[in-house]
């Protein structure tokens, strides 16, 4: 049914899943090198090397430092395989080696794929082939066995050649394989025929792909949809090398998890969730592992918020209102409570300034993904209307004026307020009515009516007017004093008239209330007033 070739150790320098490990009861062959003599030679297996461990045997004397290079090729049939290695170890020959191959141990058996390499002679087919270097080509030897067609293919299960393109070439088909590429060359062939020339191993010093665009700085805001795409960054003068694409995020780190990378498409997408100025560098690797790098950056601005002190009202004399602000401009599900540090709101009217419009000023604050367009409000203080001293005072009353001290108790915080007083023969007078008005706008004030008639009852108020209101203080009445001409009469006797001294006036009623006395030239030289 068929042999299993060793291998050196477990793992890629094996073949079909040899190791140096025989399991009890298990048969193995012994090649004896007959040029050593004539009487044979003993082979012995020592008891240090046995195994009395059911775990999996590894034998590590690798050099670590220096890893062996090899190229591990698996021929397919159906369900069928076959495995040869072609390693580089620098003591090796190109001839057969004792110490580093391993013969390939054919089989008769039909539909049973066979992949093989030959010595420098061409002669001995082996599984294991080590070489002192790797070579420019080499042929590989295929056979299965039965009639007819077969149709079979070869494929590379580890490629472990640093900076080393590897192709399969079909000398027969002309077609050349990548073997890091696609990793399996599928053909037709006749079965019970050995091909050792069909197929030939070629090995090239891999180029580093060159870099043929750049991705400039791409710009986004706080909320975008990030999404671009880029041309080719990379070409590679190997034949059939490809390039593939990754990315790397500052450096050393994973993209974040709002930033997504499709190497296939070369297209970033994703929603910028942190703002920031962010190192990305997309390199792009060949198949042999060398690769190239083009940096750029993801830069991320904050978004615009603006905030707004809302307007406000009061009244003159209140206290002010709590201020409040609005937020326009937030993205996702973001509020106010996602603020690093609120603006300061302020204004500086306080309970005694008058009416008018007041700065409601929004200074400072800061956030990490916002920027701040900060807008006053405005604080209206209205006014209210004024208010008077109910009590007034009338004085100084004459035959034609009083003087009337009043008081204004509020001017309602309009600057415009102004007050006086009013004055009629009628009751209750208003500012419609006679009227003066004084420059005080708060406080005290004395004023003196003229020109009134004399015995005269008079009603008079004193008043303060704003925007809001005018109001009056209660009435007060007074009347004017009499002014009476006596002349000589019967029963009014003036004496001596006219005189350089005393005059004497009898008969006079007493209801008469001022009695004045005028020189020739009409000038008043006496006034008498409250006669009883």
């Amino acid at each position: 049914g068929g042999t299993t070739p060793f291998g050196d150790a477990a793992g890629d320098n094996s073949v079909n899943d040899g190791t140096a490990i025989i399991p009890p009861m298990q048969a193995f062959f012994v090649k004896a090198d007959s040029s050593v003599g004539t009487d044979g030679v003993t082979f012995t297996i020592p008891n240090a090397a046995r195994v009395h461990d059911s775990k999996t045997f590894v034998k590590s004397d690798k050099d670590e430092a220096n890893p062996v290079q090899f190229l591990k090729l698996q021929a397919n049939f159906g369900n069928k395989t076959d495995q040869t290695v072609i390693r580089f170890i620098e003591d090796a020959t190109e001839d057969f080696d004792s110490q580093y191959d391993a013969y390939k141990m054919y089989t008769n058996v039909n539909n049973i794929p066979q992949i093989y390499t030959t010595e420098n002679n061409y002669q001995i087919g082996l599984a294991i082939n080590s070489m002192p270097e790797i070579p420019e080509n080499q042929y590989l030897g295929f056979i299965i066995g039965g009639v007819g067609n077969k149709n079979c293919s070869i494929s590379a299960q580890s490629i472990n050649l640093e900076n080393t393109n590897v192709y399969l070439e079909d000398t027969e088909l002309n077609i050349m394989t990548n073997l890091r590429g696609v990793g399996e060359y599928n053909f037709d062939i006749i079965a019970g025929t050995d091909f050792r020339e069909r197929f030939v191993i070629h090995y090239s010093q891999n180029n580093a792909p060159k870099i043929v665009n750049i991705i400039e700085d791409q710009n986004f805001t706080y909320g975008d949809e990030i999404f671009f795409v880029f041309e080719e960054l990379f070409a590679d003068d190997d034949f059939d090398d490809i390039v593939s694409y990754s990315v790397r995020f500052n450096e050393d780190e994973n993209l974040p998890n709002w930033l997504n990378f499709n190497s296939i498409d070369k297209k970033f997408s994703g929603i910028a969730m942190q703002t920031g100025e962010y190192d990305l560098t997309v390199i792009g690797t060949d198949l042999a592992g060398a690769s190239s790098s083009v940096d750029f950056k993801i830069i991320v601005n904050k978004a615009e918020l603006n905030i707004s002190a809302e307007n406000k009202e009061r009244f003159y004399g209140e206290q002010n209102p709590e201020f409040t602000i609005h937020f326009e401009g937030f993205v996702f599900d973001d509020s106010f409570e996602n603020i690093n540090s609120l603006p300061i709101i302020s204004c500086v009217a306080t309970v005694e300034d008058l009416a008018g419009d007041y700065d409601i000023v929004l200074s400072g604050g800061y956030d990490e993904n916002y920027s701040f367009n900060l807008f006053n409000g405005v604080l209206t203080i209205l006014p209210v209307e004024p208010q008077i001293n109910n009590e007034i005072v009338v004085s100084e009353i004459t035959e034609n004026s009083a003087n009337v001290d009043a008081e204004i108790l509020s001017h309602g915080g309009d600057i415009n307020n102004f007050g006086g007083i009013c004055w009629s023969t009628d009751e209750f007078p208003t500012f419609m009515n006679n009227n003066l008005t004084t420059e005080i706008a708060l406080g005290e004030f004395s004023l003196t009516i003229n020109d009134l008639t004399e015995n005269t009852t008079y009603y008079v108020r004193a008043f303060s007017s704003n925007e809001v209101d005018i109001v009056y203080s209660a009435q007060e009445s007074f009347t004017t004093k009499s002014l009476v001409a006596v002349t000589e009469t019967a029963n009014k006797v003036i004496y001596p008239n006219p005189t350089t001294g005393k005059v004497f006036i009898e008969n006079v009623e007493t209801q008469i209330q001022m009695i004045r006395v005028f020189d020739v030239y009409g000038k008043q030289i006496f006034l008498m007033e409250e006669i009883n």
